[in-house]
């Protein structure tokens, strides 16, 4: 039996379901449901608009072990290991980068390609996007990350954002929502910052 084009493209559709917790989709299959869990973009931020949108080029670069789509948990003894269950959406760098773009524009501040049109360019660097276990069992959610303005060849300004978040893990979807708060903080942070900067 053969299926229309538009029964096919209906079958498709109706295996993708939207999730409410942090973003998470569910891709539906014979198997094993697969988790893929995004990070929530801020919906306002202290920070005024910019009375002009500012465009700025805007990279990410990570260790190997952070460009990937698992979620690692280092342990008191430092051992570091993948969180069972849990994958993000795309890279945690990447994931972060569309993110922050798309707080950023809510913020009144455009992201561009790299062009001579941009005004600035932000780099940044991820050092940590993990869940550390201490001693004591007590889990936080951490995000550390190395910005660097920049809106000329003498015009340079680095800042070191790092954040920690409380969480309980019991689950993937727990451990989504203690990153996603974390990640609140940060772009919240940095958007402010990075609009300081644009204002200099």
């Amino acid at each position: 039996m053969r299926l229309s084009l538009r029964e096919t493209y209906h079958g498709l559709i109706g295996i993708v379901v939207l999730l409410a917790v942090s973003g998470c989709v569910s891709i539906s299959s014979e198997s094993e449901p697969v988790l893929l869990y995004r990070l929530s973009a801020l919906q306002q931020t202290a920070a005024e608009p910019a009375a002009v949108p500012l465009a700025l080029a805007l990279n990410i670069s990570s260790s190997r072990l952070l460009d990937s789509q698992r979620l690692w948990v280092m342990q008191a003894n430092s051992r570091v290991q993948p969180l069972a269950d849990f994958r993000w959406a795309m890279p945690a760098p990447e994931l972060l980068r569309q993110t922050l773009i798309e707080s950023l524009e809510t913020a009144g501040v455009a992201v561009a390609v790299p062009s001579t049109a941009t005004a600035g360019s932000l780099t940044l660097a991820l050092r940590a996007m993990q869940i550390e276990i201490d001693a004591a069992q007590q889990a936080q959610a951490r995000i550390s990350l190395l910005a660097t303005w920049s809106a000329g060849d003498d015009d340079h300004s680095s800042r070191l954002f790092e954040v920690r978040h409380d969480a309980e893990i019991s689950s993937a979807d727990s451990a989504a929502r203690a990153m996603d708060a974390a990640s609140q903080d940060l772009l919240s942070d940095l958007s402010v910052w990075l609009q300081d900067q644009s204002r200099r």
